[in-house]
């Protein structure tokens, strides 16, 4: 990444006068007609043009990016003119955590708790789209007036740069809109709220499901709705709050995939309405948030800007932790900062001319860890004989050229869960022991799991079924396969093993 900018301050700047020097500096390389370099390998010299079409940004500084109202106002939504209703809301019984509603000290009457706050209640027909040109022009008659139109402030600076179109340059960011925002909001209401659907009298029964899960592959909040909910829920939830719980799941696993069709993307929008459709129903009016609101744009995004991945603020937001890791001082944090930079940009490039130093690829580029003095149990023993395998080396851990793969036994000491694998065509299993034959060759020793299908989550209106969760149990079954016939890791969730939606969310 390229840091181009620095601000320092308690408060947030006035993003016309920051972003200024980055759009002037674009435009004035778009007008040369873009930046001219030689290739170190190939010294070929080769032109490159600049675009910025896409903007990832969180809901607060969307607003001010775009000098427009923040997301409570009434016209708050940044892809759409829908306007906020005012809907009546009683704090008392609001989402709220349950330390919070302890510490509350005395009860207040119902005509001091009711409220009203602008929320984005469902509509059949969508409202209009925003537009680059519309926007623009909004911009030019609030700004003198001092008056918003439409949500919008006043003029942008960055709709000067190259190939920046304002109706279209959001992109999805799930990170803040779906994990922080609506899964968050929603699992506050289905625990706290004290309403038909409220299942806090079950938390000890799903935080001992939850802590038999030992190690979770990503954000709890991501891991959660996509693989842990489902096992977690399932017989707690109502059927119905269920069912409307497992259209966000399947949608959102939809839209994270590597390959999205044009019939997966209708599938997830489909699915998407329904669920927001249907809050005011189950749930109230009360509930249409800004973010729930914006699940529903969520395929339009994907299909301007790809997956959800794709536009993600993990890696962003990842970046930021590693640059302020590197702020010591308590004064001229903005030099201190942007040294050290300086610093690590320049050991890449050092790096990057230094001769590559041969390494050890282990057999057929497996690198294996260390030899594990292990007894094997009678039926391993038993099956590796029967396989013609006599001589041999066991291994707890290895490594491919794209990922690691433990067994067991590492798994069960060091509390990890990298074990659980698919392998061959569709079979899942898990590792026992990597076995080093003879031949010099590495085999995994599996314990495969039988799937019963039977099990598995599915809606029961259009009947989808959510393949990515699936009900398995042990099988008395073994499998010696090489280590190259593994296609993925998986996650196991109680009795459900999880299929991961894509490979590029690394900790996933």
């Amino acid at each position: 990444m390229l840091v181009s900018g620095v601000f320092v301050d308690k408060v947030k700047p006035k993003m016309n006068v920051f972003f200024k020097p980055f759009v002037d500096s674009l435009k004035a390389i778009s007008l040369k007609g873009g930046v001219t370099w030689t290739h170190p390998q190939y010294q070929t010299v080769v032109t490159s043009k600049i675009a910025c079409p896409i903007i990832c940004a969180d809901a607060p500084a969307k607003a001010i990016i775009l000098n427009a109202k923040c997301f409570s106002h009434r016209f708050g939504c940044d892809i759409c003119e829908q306007k906020a209703v005012k809907v009546c809301v009683d704090p008392g019984n609001f989402a709220r955590s349950a330390e919070s509603s302890k510490k509350k000290k005395k009860k207040q009457t119902d005509n001091q708790r009711k409220t009203t706050l602008r929320r984005f209640v469902f509509q059949d027909s969508p409202a209009n789209l925003r537009a680059d040109l519309r926007m623009r022009l909004q911009g030019q008659l609030a700004e003198p007036r001092g008056k918003s139109r439409k949500g919008i402030v006043g003029k942008t600076v960055v709709a000067d740069l190259p190939f920046l179109d304002l109706g279209v340059c959001l992109c999805a960011e799930y990170m803040h809109t779906v994990l922080l925002g609506a899964v968050k909001y929603f699992l506050d209401i289905i625990l706290f709220v004290r309403v038909p659907w409220f299942i806090g009298k079950h938390i000890p029964e799903i935080d001992a499901f939850i802590k038999s899960i030992k190690y979770f592959k990503a954000s709890e909040l991501r891991a959660l709705l996509l693989f842990f909910s489902l096992p977690a829920f399932k017989d707690f939830l109502s059927p119905i709050y269920l069912q409307h719980w497992m259209l966000l799941v399947a949608s959102i696993y939809i839209l994270l995939k590597e390959n999205i069709s044009s019939s997966d993307l209708n599938t997830a929008e489909a699915m998407l309405r329904s669920f927001v459709r249907d809050i005011g129903k189950l749930y109230h009016n009360k509930f249409y948030t800004y973010n729930i609101h914006n699940l529903f744009h969520l395929p339009l995004l994907v299909s301007r800007w790809g997956p959800l991945w794709a536009t993600s603020a993990f890696d962003f937001e990842t970046f930021n932790g590693f640059i302020t890791s590197h702020v010591h001082g308590t004064k001229h944090l903005d030099k201190e900062l942007l040294n050290n930079i300086k610093i690590i940009q320049s050991l890449t490039v050092l790096e990057r001319s230094l001769p590559e130093v041969a390494r050890s690829k282990g057999v057929n580029g497996i690198q294996v860890g260390s030899v594990v003095d292990a007894e094997l149990l009678f039926s391993e023993t038993m099956f590796l004989q029967q396989e013609g395998i006599d001589n041999f080396v066991l291994y707890e851990r290895i490594k491919t050229e794209f990922d690691i793969f433990t067994s067991r036994l590492y798994d069960s000491r060091r509390k990890k869960a990298n074990s659980f694998v698919q392998f061959n065509v569709n079979q899942f299993g898990e590792i026992l022991h990597f076995v080093k034959v003879h031949s010099g060759d590495i085999l995994c020793l599996i314990s495969v799991f039988k799937t019963k299908h039977i099990d598995i989550f599915y809606l029961e209106d259009s009947l989808y079924q959510l393949r990515h969760i699936l009900p398995v149990e042990y099988s008395n079954t073994l499998a010696l396969v090489p280590v190259s016939s593994i296609v993925t890791k998986v996650i196991k969730a109680g009795n459900y093993l999880c299929l991961r939606p894509n490979h590029y969310e690394v900790n996933l």
